[in-house]
């Protein structure tokens, strides 16, 4: 028998862009390459294979039982049970050969929904209306049974039925972005009769102060960030959690946040609106695809001049690059803060254990990125699949679903402190309680696990989303530290740092470190095996002793760093 196999999509050939399906000149395009026609060719024929192979089981099943009238027999056991079930198993009930037929019908009819990629670009009344035609046999009675049940699941149907889906395709995602075209306010005036442009407003997003009006537009924001996804070609786009930003926007009134690793910022206020921004060239995308819809309604595109000026969505900071989480990453860590937001294990002691969750979609991805994400945060895997926190984690992986980034290792020169490294520098550190502690760059707080009480930090950070997690345990500034002043941030009796390498960037950190340190004060910085005791003497210009306490290899995981733990005591 051939292996009934779970069908998991391929990122690399199942969400390419859509827009080549609008911009071709050929208006015959089906948006299918000969070579996808064969994948998609082939992969149907197996799932025709797959469904002969279990419609044999179940005549074969139904053979069994129902000719050698095994129903007197099975009729003593369910009434053995003792309970109400004797009458809903009845023989006759459970092994109708054409409700199994239809619920077999049912299940590969949604595997070609699937095959064909469609479902990602359906509307969602598209997608009620397929799903709703396919199950309205369950509640039929025997007699319209044969009028209600699915279309026969042959190879005539199939393919038939394939081609039209994919021929639709374009379609079904066009109709979705003229959707959300037509909730966009037309009070506003940022909002153009002609077309999207890159800022836009819709209305009823949001509870209002009054709750005298509905909010159910939330689902059409939601869309706009589904077709941005997938028009950027990201897996796993077609599923959006509204709810993390829903939550997130009504919390913080009035501010801008980045939404999906730049690709759009939202602003919410008290009357329910939400103020949208997009960079042109998403802009001219959308305008491309409805188009389509409104064939000699939307203005021919200009060649826009060029700019200096960086577009406010940009995922750039000068030469820091974030990495985009995938999508069905950022729906886990989204359910997860939705699941939880009420939980009492939120007001015990920690370590805080959280258990990773069984995605049913993208399995190695979500489960590699969500482990990623989880010992970023400082957790400690104690059991597989089983971590422990030293903090309630929710409200980080709400900020981490909704900005969909990470700091970029290379760029941002973010590799996390942990092990016998950091454990060294904190006892080094030795901070006491009612201290005031610094730490330059401080990521998601890893190199803090196991602070002492009564340490009062103040922390500094370039990356938005590792600064809002900081935030949420220590006082964080979101900005470049060479920018900061003792103005703004005082003195200190101990600065912990684990400063860029990168083009020496370490020593520029450390040269503007020593300012904050008060006479009697400590640095403990973590820095790269070129780094001597004379050579971070030369670059302090004030009375200090300077000590190695220790050399570490292979300190960063993934990498084969050398790196030297050096002591830096004021007078």
């Amino acid at each position: 028998m051939t292996s009934l196999a779970i069908y998991e999509p391929n990122p690399a050939t199942e969400f390419q862009p859509i827009l080549p399906l609008y911009q071709a000149i050929d208006g015959h395009h089906a948006g299918i390459t000969p070579h996808e026609g064969f994948r998609l060719f082939n992969a149907l024929t197996q799932l025709l294979a797959e469904y002969h192979d279990a419609r044999s089981e179940i005549d074969s099943l139904h053979l069994v039982v129902m000719g050698k009238r095994h129903s007197q027999a099975f009729r003593y056991f369910t009434d053995g049970c003792n309970n109400s079930i004797g009458t809903t198993l009845a023989v006759d009930c459970l092994f109708d050969l054409q409700r199994a037929t239809c619920a077999l019908d049912e299940s590969f009819w949604q595997k070609v929904l699937d095959l064909t990629g469609v479902r990602n670009f359906m509307p969602t009344a598209r997608k009620d209306e397929w799903y709703n035609t396919l199950r309205q046999w369950r509640k039929a009675s025997p007699d319209r049974l044969a009028a209600l049940r699915p279309v026969a699941f042959t190879e005539e149907n199939v393919l038939a039925t394939a081609k039209s889906l994919t021929t639709e395709k374009k379609d079904y995602f066009a109709e979705m972005v003229e959707g959300v075209f037509k909730k966009l306010s037309v009070f506003h005036k940022t909002n153009k009769a002609q077309g999207f442009s890159p800022k836009m407003v819709i209305t009823n997003c949001l509870p209002c102060r009054d709750y005298k009006r509905g909010y159910d537009n939330m689902d059409y924001l939601s869309d706009l960030r589904k077709i941005i996804g997938l028009m950027q070609g990201r897996p796993g786009a077609e599923i959006v959690n509204k709810w993390a930003l829903e939550q997130s926007l009504s919390s913080n009134v009035g501010e801008w946040i980045s939404v999906d690793g730049g690709a759009l910022t939202c602003k919410g206020f008290l009357n329910g609106n939400v103020h949208i921004q997009v960079s042109e060239t998403v802009c001219d995308d959308l305008n491309t695809v409805l188009a389509y819809r409104m064939p000699g309604l939307i203005p021919q595109f200009k060649e826009r001049g060029k700019t200096n000026k960086a577009p406010r969505n940009t995922q750039y900071t000068g030469d820091l690059i974030d990495y985009r989480i995938a999508f069905p990453t950022c729906t886990e860590l989204a359910e997860m803060a939705r699941n939880n937001q009420h939980s009492a294990k939120q007001y015990g002691a920690a370590p805080f254990t959280i258990v990773m969750p069984r995605p049913y979609q993208y399995t190695d991805l979500v489960k590699k990125e969500l482990d990623s994400i989880f010992r970023i945060l400082g957790a400690v895997e104690v059991k597989p699949e089983v971590y422990e926190f030293e903090f309630w984690p929710m409200d980080a992986f709400k900020a981490i679903a909704i900005s969909g980034t990470l700091p970029d290792q290379k760029t941002h020169q973010f590799y996390p402190t942990t092990g016998d490294l950091q454990k060294a520098a904190m006892d080094e550190c030795d901070p006491r309680e009612g201290d005031t502690l610094l730490e330059p760059s401080i990521g998601f707080g890893a190199l803090l696990r196991n602070l002492p009480e009564g340490v009062k930090v103040i922390g500094v950070e370039a990356n938005n989303v590792a600064a809002m997690c900081s935030r949420l345990r220590w006082d964080t500034h979101q900005q470049d530290f060479l920018s900061t002043t003792v103005t703004q941030l005082g003195l200190f009796e101990r600065v912990l740092m684990n400063p860029p390498y990168s083009d020496n960037r370490w020593k520029l950190h450390l040269q503007h470190a020593q300012q904050f340190v008060k006479s009697e004060g400590r640095i403990v910085v973590i820095l790269p095996g070129s780094a001597t005791d004379e050579s971070i003497q030369a670059l302090i210009d004030r009375e200090c002793d300077v000590h190695q306490v220790g050399q570490y290899e292979n300190a960063f995981e993934g990498t084969g760093v050398q790196v030297r733990l050096f002591t830096i005591d004021f007078h």
